[in-house]
Parts: C-alpha cells; sequence; structure tokens
C-alpha cells in the first residue's frame, strides 16, 4: 500500500540510528527540523499510547498502528488521492521528500 511505503519512509527519517526503533530523542529531533513545536507534555503523553510494549522504544508495528489510530481518530478526512496530490504540489523539486525549505 502507498500509505505503508510514506509510513516507512517517515520512519527511517526519523530513526537517525538507523536501528529500527524510534526513541524520544529522535522523534524530537526530527520534529525540530521540520519545523513542528509541540509541548513536551504532549509528545510525552504520544509517547506513552504509541509504545504499546512500554519498553521505552517505538518500534515500526507500535509506529504503524500509533498512525493508523491517529489518522482513525482524527477530525480531518484526507482521501490519498486529495493527500499524494497535496504532496506532488508541496515537493517543489520532484525528489519525493518535502524539506523544510519548500515548506517556506
Amino acid at each position: 500500500k502507498l500509505v505503508e511505503k510514506e509510513l516507512r519512509h517517515v520512519f527511517r527519517e526519523i530513526d537517525a540510528d538507523g536501528d529500527g526503533c524510534l526513541r524520544l530523542e529522535e522523534v524530537e529531533s526530527y520534529l525540530r527540523s521540520c519545523g513542528v513545536t509541540v509541548s513536551a507534555t504532549m509528545i510525552k503523553h504520544s509517547w506513552k499510547v504509541a509504545d504499546l510494549d512500554g519498553d521505552g522504544v517505538i518500534d515500526w508495528t507500535e509506529f504503524g498502528r500509533f498512525a493508523r489510530d491517529l489518522k482513525r481518530n482524527s477530525k480531518v478526512d484526507v482521501a490519498g488521492e486529495d493527500l499524494r496530490s497535496i504532496f506532488k504540489e508541496m515537493d517543489v523539486n520532484r525528489d519525493g521528500k518535502i524539506s523544510r525549505a519548500e515548506l517556506e
């Protein structure tokens, strides 16, 4: 599926050390690099929800489940085609990634 492929891409981008698990520091660093500001309280709450086995890291299965739950509970409903269209519009240099510069 396209959505799973996109999620895996994001997971790999966040996983700075490439060990297949996300640490809180990696997520915070990734969000900062994207210019996203999220309160420490919100990050910690989301972390507890996503870290299903409580081992302190988020693996691919936990990440995928958390992302699907977020989409399901989101008040914003964007169809797959709409999402692809929005992504293509934002990806100015057509490299398959949206950089911070492209968001400015």
